[in-house]
């Protein structure tokens, strides 16, 4: 049996991501379809928007599938834990892994560059397909690229991967 998912909302309330025949609204701008969460483009028109942020727990034995407001896809493999905003705002997207393993198909978007944080190390790209390992106890996060490019930075070390490549970081650099 898989353990579910859940979807820790901006106010620390919690939500189930059950699995669904069918599209089910989950937020105001999130509904589930089968075992993935679809969010859509809020208007951040306005000029005093609020980022809100919602984080998926994915519990060991689980797996679960996410695609961002700005269209990214993200994959997530057991034992992850992932916060987002429910809607990009500003010069850049960033995300924030604290623990587990994503794979991410990113939404090309030039003039707003995507940002994956974790531990020591901060991944950034412009449209591209990779993967990020952080287990906690790990001691390292272990970025492997296979399509575009990305730029893996940690205290004075940047190292820019391309297809096919793999950096391991920590605090002792890249």
């Amino acid at each position: 049996v898989r353990k579910q998912a859940m979807l820790v909302l901006e106010d620390g309330s919690i939500l189930q991501l059950q699995r669904v025949e069918g599209k089910k609204e989950v937020t105001s701008n999130a509904i589930t379809n089968g075992n993935e969460l679809v969010y859509s483009k809020k208007d951040s028109s306005a000029n005093n928007v609020v980022v809100e942020y919602n984080t998926v727990v994915v519990p060991n034995g689980g797996e679960y599938h996410v695609m961002l407001a700005d269209g990214t896809k993200v994959w997530f493999n057991e034992e992850t834990q992932l916060r987002f905003p429910v809607d990009f705002v500003g010069d850049s997207r960033e995300v924030f892994l604290s623990k587990g393993e994503i794979y991410l198909e990113v939404a090309r978007d030039e003039k707003h560059p995507f940002r994956v944080e974790c531990e020591d190390s901060k991944i950034t790209v412009l449209g591209t397909k990779f993967n990020v390992m952080a287990y906690k106890g790990q001691g390292n996060v272990v970025t492997t690229l296979v399509d575009g490019r990305v730029r893996v930075a940690t205290g004075r070390d940047s190292l820019m991967l391309t297809p096919g490549e793999q950096a391991v970081s920590g605090t002792d650099g890249i």
